[in-house]
């Protein structure tokens, strides 16, 4: 998606059952993130829906990101709420 300059978040709810993380440089366990990013959230273990987020800034006036849901583990689901994806503009 195009975003103009800003800070962000990007919030999703996701759930885990049974995972074990492995840590990567981009991050462990489920999580949200922009691609070529690291993140910080991290779900791991069993959880019930639980709300993610990673804040980002995009400092050129206009700048395509990509968005990531994924699972870094060696075992274990995640599942991610499709309708709870969403991006919030923060103001500083």
């Amino acid at each position: 998606m195009l975003l103009p300059a800003g800070v962000y978040k990007l919030q999703a709810r996701a759930r885990v059952t049974e995972v074990a993380a492995i840590a990567e440089p981009s991050g462990a366990g489920a999580g949200v993130r922009l691609s070529g990013g690291q993140r910080t959230n991290k779900l791991e273990g069993t959880t019930d829906w639980t709300n993610i987020e990673h804040e980002f800034t995009v400092s050129a006036p206009t700048q395509e990101v990509e968005l990531v849901a994924e699972l870094r583990a060696t075992k274990g689901k995640a599942w991610f709420d499709a309708n709870s994806i969403q991006i919030a503009k923060v103001k500083k």
